[in-house]
Order: C-alpha cells, then sequence, then structure tokens
C-alpha cells in the first residue's frame, strides 16, 4: 500500500473508531519505510494494528496472506493497492 495515502486518516483517528483496522504496509527493506515512528506512534490507538512486511524478509503480501494473520471469525473489508506480485 502506499503509505502516504494512509497517513492522514490515521493522523484524523479518534476514540470514535468502531472496529479494528489491520494496516498492512509493505516496503522492499524496513529501513526504507515513510512514516513508520508516526505509525507506531498511532498504534496507541486501540483499534489501529499496524503490520509491517519487509518483502525481503517475508516476501510480498497477498491477500491470502493478509487474511491469514487476522483472527478467526473475521469478516474483513480488504482495501489494496500496488503492483501485482
Amino acid at each position: 500500500m502506499v503509505i502516504t495515502e494512509s497517513m492522514s486518516w490515521i493522523r484524523a483517528m479518534d476514540a470514535s473508531g468502531d472496529r479494528e483496522v489491520w494496516l498492512f504496509n509493505t516496503v522492499d527493506l524496513e529501513a526504507e519505510a515513510l512514516s513508520l515512528d508516526e505509525i507506531r506512534a498511532a498504534a496507541a490507538h486501540p483499534t489501529l494494528l499496524p503490520q509491517l512486511i519487509d518483502s525481503a524478509r517475508d516476501g510480498y503480501l497477498t491477500t491470502q496472506t493478509a487474511l491469514a494473520n487476522l483472527p478467526a471469525g473475521t469478516d474483513p473489508w480488504v482495501y489494496k493497492c500496488g503492483p501485482r506480485h
């Protein structure tokens, strides 16, 4: 996901969140992750659950691998953008 498009939304989160948001951010190398400190600080919000995927270490994120990381019984909405792998 192009994380810069999500930063405004993350910055606007408040206590009224009524669902968990699992944010999967994929980068080629963790050292290249944009806004990582800000995202980790925002993770103090109880419904934001950021996941950093380092594709050099973890492989490419797919819808299937993202779903495999969610709690059993979850019925998620999935939004994905980026190159096909």
